[in-house]
């Protein structure tokens, strides 16, 4: 949630929700369910992305749309473009050896606020 700078009846609070779900190798289930849900933006392991598209796709919606929310889809193994970005190379691992996945949605809604503030 963050507020747009305005006056009186202008100004408006925008509230973008980041849901992660299941999709370590396939954005199947990604793509499934953000058309189900109507969600505005979808990430999927199969197309990485840059943090800064993604600040600019939602700069679009709720300045030139005039869309108060958002809702943004990710699969846990969706590959950030950015250099610099978290990896999965020496995280923890599971009983069966594969890489420990999730946290990329809250990795991104930070990310997000803290574009949005800097914006602001």
């Amino acid at each position: 949630q963050r507020g747009y700078p305005g006056r009186g009846a202008r100004a408006r609070t925008v509230r973008d929700m980041v849901v992660e779900v299941m999709g370590r190798e396939a954005g199947w289930i990604a793509t499934l369910g953000g058309l189900a849900g109507a969600a505005d933006l979808v990430l999927i392991p199969e197309v990485p992305f840059s943090i800064d598209d993604v600040a600019d796709h939602l700069r679009r919606r709720h300045e030139g749309l005039n869309r108060t929310f958002s809702v943004i889809v990710v699969a846990e193994g969706a590959v950030i473009d950015d250099p610099g970005a978290s990896g999965e190379a020496d995280g923890p691992v599971d009983e069966f050896g594969h890489a420990r996945l999730g946290g990329i949605g809250h990795y991104l809604a930070a990310r997000i606020e803290a574009l949005a503030t800097k914006a602001a």
